[in-house]
């Protein structure tokens, strides 16, 4: 299931852990009327509907991944899963859990992993173990990580940034990606700041 938190009470209509309800118990969950009415009736989707759904399409998928509890197997089945629709190649599977994204790579080498966290802790860790991509909170990243990252050929993304103002500065010091709420704010920024 694709849901951010261990718990449906925040962003349903129901209660109780994730781990704890059966896939039947899951789907019948209402994961939009708390936004707004017009969601009304939008089901916590399934990771399989969504690689299925964009299989074919640009999208590169970042599916963070939580710390196993006892019993369940996250990274084995997020690998087998992205295997089994050919696209391990082509999403990110990122954690603030060090030892979760190991252990992916431990079933498939060729999985693209990112380190989430702040700036400065996560880039030491991901030269150490060669990971490819660091995910990191805004408010630490500075231009000298930005550098040293993509001296040793790690890539820089930056979460969660949702004010389009702040556009200059991102292509200033050189980050890869950026992480948003806002996407049609930050693409029509980027449109108008095409020349740089």
């Amino acid at each position: 299931m694709v849901i951010h938190d261990d718990t449906v009470g925040r962003t349903t209509d129901g209660s109780g852990a994730v781990c704890e309800m059966s896939l039947d118990e899951l789907l019948t969950l209402d994961a939009g009327v708390k936004f707004s009415p017009e969601f009304t009736g939008e089901k916590i989707p399934r990771l399989c509907d969504v690689l299925q759904k964009f299989g074919s399409g640009a999208t590169r998928l970042n599916v963070e991944i939580k710390a196993s509890r006892p019993g369940f197997d996250v990274p084995q089945t997020v690998a087998e899963l992205l295997h089994r629709f050919d696209k391990q190649r082509r999403h990110v599977v990122s954690s603030f859990d060090l030892q979760s994204l190991l252990d992916v790579r431990a079933i498939d080498s060729e999985l693209t992993l990112a380190l989430i966290g702040n700036g400065p802790e996560i880039l030491a860790q991901a030269e150490h173990h060669r990971l490819p991509w660091i995910h990191c909170k805004h408010t630490t990243m500075t231009g000298a990580i930005v550098a040293r990252a993509h001296e040793q050929g790690i890539s820089v993304n930056v979460w969660t940034v949702d004010d389009p103002a702040t556009i200059p500065f991102w292509k200033a010091i050189g980050v890869d990606k950026v992480c948003t709420n806002r996407p049609a704010l930050w693409l029509a920024g980027c449109d108008s700041d095409s020349d740089e």
